[in-house]
C-alpha cells in the first residue's frame, strides 16, 4: 500500500472561481502591498467569518507588475462579495488607486487567455 496522498476527483472538490483585476494608478505596486490592501478591505467588509467562507487566495503566478493585472481565487458562492471588496480598495500604501474587475472565470487557462494576455 502506498503512502502517497491521493487527490480528490474534481467532482468532489469545492468549486472555485478566478476574479481577474487591474489596478489603475499613477505608480506601479508590488504584489505584497496589494495583498495587504486587499486583506484589509476584505476583513473590513466581510469580517473574519465571511473571509473564511470566501477562501480568497491571491494568485502570485497571475500577477503582472508591469501591466498591474492579477487574479484572486475564491469560492464560487462568494464571488460577488470579494468583487465588492476589491472595488472598495481606495489606496495602496499612501497612493490613491482604483481596482477594476476585468472578469470572472472558472479556470486559470481561460483567465490567462481572455484577460491577462
Amino acid at each position: 500500500m502506498s503512502n502517497d496522498l491521493q487527490t480528490l476527483p474534481s467532482s468532489l472538490r469545492e468549486k472555485q472561481r478566478y476574479i481577474l483585476f487591474e489596478i489603475l494608478s499613477d505608480e506601479q505596486h508590488d504584489l505584497g502591498s496589494f495583498v495587504n490592501a486587499a486583506w484589509d478591505t476584505m476583513l473590513n467588509l466581510l469580517g473574519e467569518q465571511g473571509v473564511a467562507h470566501a477562501q480568497p487566495w491571491i494568485m502570485k503566478d497571475l500577477y503582472d507588475r508591469e501591466q498591474q493585472k492579477g487574479g484572486i481565487r475564491v469560492h464560487k458562492d462568494h464571488v460577488e462579495q470579494v468583487r465588492a471588496a476589491l472595488v472598495l480598495i481606495s489606496e495602496i500604501g499612501r497612493t490613491p488607486v482604483t481596482v477594476h474587475v476585468l472578469g470572472v472565470t472558472g479556470t486559470i487557462d481561460s483567465a490567462e487567455k481572455n484577460y491577462l494576455s
